[in-house]
């Protein structure tokens, strides 16, 4: 997901099926449909964005199952 707008009680984003493309839906949402929407997503280092975008990403690890700290 990239946050395309950020306002007061809305947000609007756009889903990307990869990130080497720029291909994507635009949703709008409220803030509070949102924060739900991300609770269970899980954080990439900007490592890991680097790799997918020049495609040595492996495509068969698994991403990470812990919630950044610790939870």
């Amino acid at each position: 997901m990239r946050i395309v707008r950020l306002e007061r009680l809305e947000v609007q984003y756009k889903s990307l099926k990869s990130l080497s493309s720029r291909d994507g839906q635009h949703h709008t949402v409220t803030k509070k449909e949102f924060c739900r929407l991300i609770k269970t997503a899980i954080l990439i280092t900007p490592e890991e964005i680097k790799k997918m975008w020049v495609g040595i990403a492996d495509p068969e690890a698994a991403p990470p199952t812990e919630k950044p700290g610790g939870e």
